[in-house]
């Protein structure tokens, strides 16, 4: 235990010893029959001396004049204002010198009603313990500033939470509050408090609410559609995990989350077709109408071979990605193959050409209007979209009507 004190003077020229700062280092607080030298002692003189004294004359502090509340204090109010938030639940920032000042100022033995308290205290990350003894009659009281969430204090399992949950790097927040002044715990309890508490915490959520979403799914009356799609840590080939994500694309909701490192199915190029087996294998017991992917060939030949109840459809961005447009500028045949560059990216290759300048501001209608066919065509009518896709061709070379197939003519009003 180590002891400081600040010397001052009564008006009656009395020196009187102040604690300003204690500390222990054992886990263990001390027995109730410690003497009073080995701590703290308050006693009714000790009420006399100001504490944390704002000095007038101190240039570092500035009475507002314009208003009794400061600016913390205004924004407080307006935070608490909220007649739904729980104000038993609030958590505070507490500074010793101002606790010390409220002990000193109205602590007083629930036993006897002495003021004679001594007191030891103890932080443990960012809980601060104390143990309050009256010297008159022996009487013993620990208090801690948090409660305990199972064995471990409530704000250091929340400080974790709070670091893991808004994706915030541990150890720049720890260094924030330690520049502060804050007491808090190190790099290693945090990881501690992520495996042992907070993922098992996350996963058990996540399950429950997986289940249940896909319960009230099963209830529908309508059509299931989902989406998957597969995304990597790094681009290319060297990419070492992997995430495949699963949406109902009606209600809005993933309903399952799988990773897959590629190790695990012989190279990185496998992992998204791995996901999605792993993904459906998860749900099992649920059964999608509709499933949209990308082009990926496994999965192309996963669906087709395990899955034949499913219908396999593409997305519109990945159609723009990987088909191949074939359309007519200026008596000039360009054909566009885009399985590997976007439909944006080859548009404009194609508008680099001799000839073909006028292209440029064709590029984002020409994108527009595949999402439009699409978008705008009923449920399994491919031939109608291709159809209104197709006739970009002629819209560009201003022929507006007389188009092969089923869409024979644009749906715009004339144009000057």
């Amino acid at each position: 235990m180590f002891r400081c004190y600040k010397s001052t003077q009564t008006s009656s020229g009395k020196p009187v010893m102040v604690t300003v700062s204690t500390q222990t280092v054992d886990e263990n607080l001390p027995s109730c029959a410690a003497e009073a030298s080995e701590s703290e002692l308050i006693s009714d003189g000790d009420s006399e001396c100001d504490i944390l004294d704002d000095d007038p004359e101190d240039l570092d502090y500035v009475m507002s004049d314009d208003s009794d509340q400061s600016m913390d204090e205004a924004a407080s109010a307006t935070a608490t204002d909220n007649p739904q938030m729980d104000q038993d639940r609030r958590i505070y920032f507490i500074f010793w010198p101002c606790l010390v000042q409220l002990l000193v100022s109205w602590c007083s033995c629930p036993s006897c009603g002495s003021r004679r308290v001594a007191w030891t205290r103890q932080e443990l990350g960012t809980m601060l313990k104390l143990s309050l003894r009256c010297v008159d009659c022996g009487h013993c009281n620990p208090w801690n500033s948090q409660p305990y969430f199972g064995r471990v204090a409530a704000g250091n399992i929340l400080l974790s939470a709070g670091i893991l949950f808004a994706g915030a790097t541990p150890t720049k927040v720890l260094r924030v509050l330690m520049h502060m002044g804050t007491a808090v715990f190190s790099l290693r309890t945090f990881f501690r408090h992520q495996q042992k508490v907070l993922h098992g915490a996350v996963m058990q959520l996540w399950r429950e609410r997986q289940m249940w979403m896909l319960s009230a799914l099963q209830t529908e009356d309508h059509e299931i559609v989902c989406g998957g799609d597969g995304r990597a840590d790094s681009l290319g080939h060297c990419a070492k995990y992997g995430t495949y994500t699963m949406m109902e694309l009606r209600k809005k909701a993933v309903i399952d989350i799988q990773t897959v490192q590629s190790n695990e199915v012989g190279g990185s190029y496998h992992m998204e077709g791995e996901g999605l087996a792993r993904s459906l294998q998860r749900i099992k017991n649920f059964v999608a109408d509709t499933l949209i992917t990308d082009r990926h060939v496994s999965i192309k030949k996963y669906l087709r071979e395990k899955h034949p109840d499913i219908e396999h459809l593409f997305d519109i961005w990945h159609i723009a990605k990987g088909e191949q447009l074939t359309f007519y500028y200026n008596e000039t045949r360009l054909t566009c193959m885009l399985f590997i560059s976007g439909l944006k990216k080859k548009l404009q290759a194609a508008a680099q050409l001799k000839g073909c300048n006028a292209l440029k501001g064709w590029v984002a209608s020409i994108v527009n209007h595949l999402y439009w066919s699409v978008v705008s065509s009923p449920p399994h009518e491919r031939e109608l979209v291709l159809d209104k896709f197709q006739s970009v061709v002629y819209h560009i070379q201003n022929q507006h009507q007389g188009f092969p197939g089923r869409f024979t003519r644009c749906l715009h009003g004339p144009l000057q």
